[in-house]
């Protein structure tokens, strides 16, 4: 859709559609990343005797002790950023870099797997390494105790974003915000080389066993 309101003659999507494409996708997913990533930090958080005894007494407690519903979406400004920015220049990235690498006359279905590979490494890296201080803002909000919580924000107890951005500033400087990075993209480089070419090569599979 994008595409056609761009150039409505063009044989595929241009490269700025790509982006504004994902970030689109990036709002959509928060919506359900931000439960499912709170409840996987709590998780990895705690201790051997912790609060939680799995998944479901985690969501059940936090619903019980943070308001319903809204207990589950703590962080949700910040999934909403990370993935608007992430999203955009993942897919954004990763048609440049196919794009860029495609011959003249071909297109990405003639280009060997691991140029596929390549360009899912450099959007992978570019998705975590960019908005990364956005995370880490998104994951302390996320599991901040009630106390944290009170002295951040002591009228409610429920701090925002840029509060969190400034306490995290203010007791550890810039690097707080990007505690864990390296290991972040140590990950990123090899898993989204594998999702997209295995997207890939998945779909040139299922267009031979079902040409239209």
């Amino acid at each position: 859709y994008l595409a056609k309101k761009i150039d409505p003659h063009a044989s595929q999507a241009p490269i700025s559609a790509c982006f504004m494409a994902g970030a689109f996708s990036g709002i959509f997913v928060s919506f359900v990343l931000t439960p499912v990533e709170l409840i996987k930090c709590r998780l990895q958080i705690q201790g051997v005797d912790g609060k939680y005894k799995g998944p479901i007494d985690c969501i059940v407690k936090t619903m019980r002790e943070e308001g319903g519903v809204r207990g589950l979406y703590r962080g949700y400004s910040g999934t909403l950023m990370r993935e608007f920015v992430g999203n955009f220049l993942w897919f954004g990235t990763y048609e440049s870099v196919v794009r860029y690498v495609t011959p003249v006359g071909k297109t990405k279905d003639d280009l060997h797997p691991t140029y596929l590979m390549l360009a899912g490494a450099a959007g992978g890296l570019v998705y975590w390494a960019v908005p990364y201080p956005i995370d880490a803002v998104k994951s302390v909000m996320q599991t901040m105790s009630p106390q944290l919580a009170l002295l951040i924000a002591p009228k409610d107890g429920n701090p925002s974003f840029i509060q969190v951005l400034r306490f995290i500033l203010s007791t550890k400087g810039v690097s707080g915000l990007y505690t864990g990075l390296s290991i972040t993209l140590f990950r990123a480089v090899p898993a989204n080389a594998a999702i997209f070419g295995g997207y890939e090569l998945a779909a040139r599979f299922f267009h031979r066993m079902f040409p239209e």
